[in-house]
């Protein structure tokens, strides 16, 4: 079960946030930081899942529109469906609002 999942810019703005009730705001904010901090900003692209205390982060990549989606979930659960899960949320994503990346309308 995922803990939290959220997209955001390359440069950290939120655009979508969702998380599971049992799991504490700080500390997915937390991880989600550590994760911009040190794979996105220093360009690791090769990093396959991101631990970060006991949550497992994983992440897709959109480069056209320098998105960032992110699942994040307990590192002690093998999931095998986040893969499909962060590309098919990608596709919708870019569908639904492919209009207002474009443009840049983050803020509407």
């Amino acid at each position: 079960m995922l803990d939290f999942f959220a997209v955001i810019t390359k440069g950290g703005i939120v655009l979508w946030y969702f998380q599971d009730a049992a799991q504490q705001l700080k500390t997915s904010i937390d991880a989600i930081n550590a994760l911009i901090r040190n794979v996105v900003l220093q360009e690791r692209g090769g990093v396959g899942i991101y631990e970060c205390g006991n949550l497992a982060i994983k992440k897709q990549l959109d480069n056209e529109f320098d998105l960032l989606f992110v699942a994040g979930y307990q590192k002690i659960l093998q999931l095998s469906y986040v893969d499909k899960f962060l590309s098919d949320i990608q596709r919708e994503f870019r569908d639904q609002y492919n209009e207002e990346l474009r443009q840049g309308l983050y803020y509407q």
